[in-house]
């Protein structure tokens, strides 16, 4: 997780700097190269984290399978956060410049700074509220606006634009990779059943395919299988979840490519569960299991995220003093928070019609119970008052008191 947090960094760092560059060309494989440091970071944990599961004893299946789902889902979810985390949040802090004068900060923060010089008092005001000292020094936000000529406080800033992009570029990939993945098994069936059936047409057989012969060429529905298995479909489908409540307010044409996306995903899944995935062990399930707390989890973590952006990150919170800031944060916080809890209240977990049949279910079960009981039939009889529990009974020799008598005789 270290080398993960220094390698995403270093890449943000590298965005911040191209910024300043004069060839804008570069500065657009940012995205990606975050995009492909993001993935490398899940598929490393993908491979590591069940290492770690096998290293405890679990006794059944299930508490292995549960234990495998958090420790992927924590990490990978963190894994996709962390970078937007860190350019909403930490960039205007650690990505700062700074001069021992205001105008020799404005000169190494603002490309072609010298151009424009000396700036319109209406472009001072602007970047002020960017701007804060320390140690002496004039130094202004990693979040700043993009030129310092036309500057206003309602500009977009740096941020904005870098966030932005870094956020669809890792979205519509994740969107794009998922659909491929769902796709190439399906193909691969039905690509080995088209083989052999062009091999019987060319022997001059009637191509007949059992369905023995059909389910041989599905994939196990097993871990990293091709097939798919329980974990992976529920985290594919967390990770999206997860980065649009919590991040879809900077791009609002996410939610609707999710929506869109996730038909068709679901569409795919159903498909390739039916023709190109072997039939599962089946298995009783009462609910999403770890997986209820796991979204509940996210949900949490996206109250504190979009009231953080709303406090830190957009206008026109971004430009007062940190006391204020951190005011408005609490109290969003807890706003929402408590907004959720008086709903939970209102609204409950199991609808009261619900509760009604389940509980005229049990109340029937009971009672066939009874009336079916195998002891029914007992009702009549009854224990005689005298039961003879002797060692032996009387009327019946026991081997030692024949025994006995014939060693008698011989002496």
């Amino acid at each position: 997780m270290a080398a993960y947090v220094g390698a995403i960094s270093a890449v943000l760092n590298w965005q911040f700097s191209l910024q300043d560059d004069e060839d804008p060309g570069l500065g657009a494989y940012a995205p990606l190269v975050l995009t492909v440091l993001i993935k490398f970071g899940s598929l490393s944990w993908t491979w590591i984290a069940p290492a770690i599961v096998r290293l405890e004893n679990h006794r059944r299946e299930d508490d292995k399978v549960e234990k495998l789902s958090v420790i992927l889902a924590v990490v990978k979810i963190f894994v996709a956060l962390f970078p937007f985390i860190s350019s909403c949040f930490l960039a205007t802090l650690y990505q700062s410049t700074c001069g021992d004068t205001f105008e020799e900060a404005a000169a190494a923060t603002f490309p072609n700074y010298a151009s424009f010089a000396p700036l319109s008092p209406e472009s001072m005001e602007a970047l002020k509220p960017y701007s804060f000292e320390k140690d002496g020094r004039f130094c202004f936000h990693g979040c700043h606006p993009a030129s310092a000529a036309a500057a206003e406080v309602w500009a977009e800033t740096t941020c904005d634009k870098s966030v932005s992009a870094n956020l669809k570029t890792y979205f519509f990939f994740t969107v794009a990779l998922d659909l491929v993945f769902l796709i190439i098994p399906i193909v691969i069936s039905a690509n080995e059943i088209r083989q052999e059936r062009r091999k019987q047409e060319r022997a001059g057989k009637d191509f007949e395919y059992s369905l023995l012969q059909w389910e041989a060429k599905k994939f196990k529905y097993e871990w990293n299988s091709w097939g798919g298995d329980k974990i992976n479909d529920n985290l594919d489908l967390t990770i999206s979840y997860a980065v649009v409540v919590c991040f879809g307010i900077i791009s609002p044409i996410m939610a609707t490519v999710c929506l869109l996306s996730l038909l068709i995903s679901l569409r795919l899944r159903c498909y390739r569960m039916i023709y190109a995935t072997r039939r599962p062990l089946p298995r009783a399930s009462t609910g999403l299991g770890v997986w209820e707390y796991i979204y509940t989890g996210i949900n949490m973590v996206a109250v504190v995220i979009n009231v953080g952006l709303a406090a830190v990150f957009f206008y026109p919170m971004r430009v007062k003093r940190a006391s204020e800031k951190f005011m408005i944060f609490v109290i969003g916080e807890h706003v929402v928070l408590l907004v959720q809890f008086i709903f939970r209240l209102i609204v409950p977990a199991k609808p009261a019609d619900i509760s009604h049949i389940e509980a005229y279910n049990m109340h029937v079960k009971k009672v066939l119970r009874t009336e079916q009981s195998g002891m029914k039939r007992f009702d009549g009889l009854r224990t005689p008052a005298k039961i003879n529990l002797d060692v032996i009974p009387d009327g019946v020799q026991s081997d030692a008191d024949s025994s006995d008598t014939t060693n008698e005789g011989c002496c």
